[in-house]
């Protein structure tokens, strides 16, 4: 119940962002974005997903929407929830009541990562729905590209599915709820800084090697050259690694009582 309110929060203010932008879009269509975009440095368009432009609904949602707002609610979601759910509990000495129930460490934990991955799941389709809705019944003319649409909140969810797994590996292995979500955060914020400064010039490119966003390429999914199957099952296999990884750590760990 106490995590239920932040996913309830997050997916509903997620819908209604949705909605918002994409009921905007006709006004700011029309408005003739593209032409001053055309006066921004390339690298500069490249960093915030601005290359494809404005022109479209699904080039405005990837520039406006995906490149910021999206992230900092999944990143705040990812984290902060992966952290209360084991570390929180241990540091307080909550965990101590769980463990004393008739329930097995493993069944415990699951529920926890079951937990995670539904509130993560709620959100996905909170901001689908909302696109999905507000194209159909609130603007005078379909303008969004479903499939695409589809294809970048289903990357964006496994990309965050990794986050969330890595977030809860550290929220197993410390026993401090504030160590455990100091490197979850910082971990990942480093990953965004080497996104964005990846795309700045082509010279620092490799830079995207070595964070998880590098998946996580609207421009790319929109325009077709990212091999969405092939991100899909590396970033599926990694959180599902990750996860049990994070399962054998909690069941063999001394936990204080």
């Amino acid at each position: 119940k106490t995590n239920g309110k932040l996913t309830l929060y997050m997916g509903l203010g997620s819908f209604v962002i949705m909605i918002a932008y994409v009921t905007l879009f006709p006004t700011i269509a029309n408005q003739n974005m593209d032409q001053l975009l055309k006066s921004m440095p390339e690298g500069v368009l490249k960093a915030f997903n601005l290359s494809d432009g404005m022109g479209t609904l699904n080039g405005f949602l990837n520039a406006e929407f995906y490149s910021m707002i999206y992230l900092i609610l999944l990143i705040v979601y990812s984290v902060s929830t992966a952290t209360h759910l084991v570390a929180r509990l241990v540091d307080r000495g909550s965990m101590a009541y769980l463990l004393a129930t008739p329930n097995s460490r493993l069944r415990i934990i699951f529920t926890q990562i079951l937990f995670l991955f539904t509130g993560l799941l709620f959100i996905s389709v909170c901001i689908v729905l909302g696109g999905w809705i507000s194209d159909t019944w609130l603007i005078d003319k379909s303008m969004l590209d479903i499939n695409i649409f589809l294809k970048i909140n289903l990357i964006g969810f496994l990309t965050f599915a990794v986050i969330s797994a890595y977030s809860f590996l550290f929220s197993c292995l410390f026993n401090d709820e504030k160590r455990a979500v100091s490197i979850s955060a910082g971990l990942t914020i480093i990953f965004l800084i080497l996104d964005v400064v990846s795309r700045v010039s082509e010279k620092l490119d490799w830079l995207r090697n070595f964070t998880i966003f590098h998946a996580f390429d609207p421009a790319k999914i929109s325009d077709g050259t990212a091999d969405v199957f092939s991100l899909s099952i590396g970033l599926a296999v990694s959180a599902l690694v990750l996860l049990i990884g994070a399962m054998f750590v909690f069941k063999r760990k001394d936990l204080p009582v």
